[in-house]
Order: C-alpha cells, then sequence, then structure tokens
C-alpha cells in the first residue's frame, strides 16, 4: 500500500497568507498507475518550461493547468 500526501495553503502568520488550509490523501495498492497517470499528464497538457519543474505551484499557475 502506497499513500501520497498533499497540502496547499498556509497557516496564516502572515498578512498575504491564504485563508484556508487543504490537506488531500491518496491511498493505492497499484502505485505504478499513479506514476503513469502524473507523467502522462506532464508530457501530454503542460507546456515544455512546466514539464520540468519538481513541483507545480497553483497560485502561480494559469487558469488551463
Amino acid at each position: 500500500m502506497h499513500i501520497y500526501l498533499d497540502e496547499s495553503g498556509d497557516l496564516g502568520f502572515h498578512s498575504n497568507s491564504s485563508n484556508h488550509i487543504v490537506i488531500a490523501l491518496l491511498i493505492t495498492k497499484n502505485p505504478l498507475a499513479i506514476e503513469r497517470c502524473i507523467k502522462k499528464i506532464r508530457q501530454r497538457k503542460l507546456k515544455k518550461k512546466l514539464k520540468e519543474l519538481p513541483e507545480i505551484k497553483f497560485n502561480k499557475s494559469s487558469d488551463s493547468i
């Protein structure tokens, strides 16, 4: 079993902090399927400069992303 965890937002310690924090979990017995899905999305949907980033930041992304 593999567990993927991601968070978005911050805890609000600064004046420009977000109002919310979101935590997402994905639990799978087949991590290969998830890895293939992510790889396909990067190859088919992202522009060249975004394909090589280790992490895509939502607040810096275009509406299409």
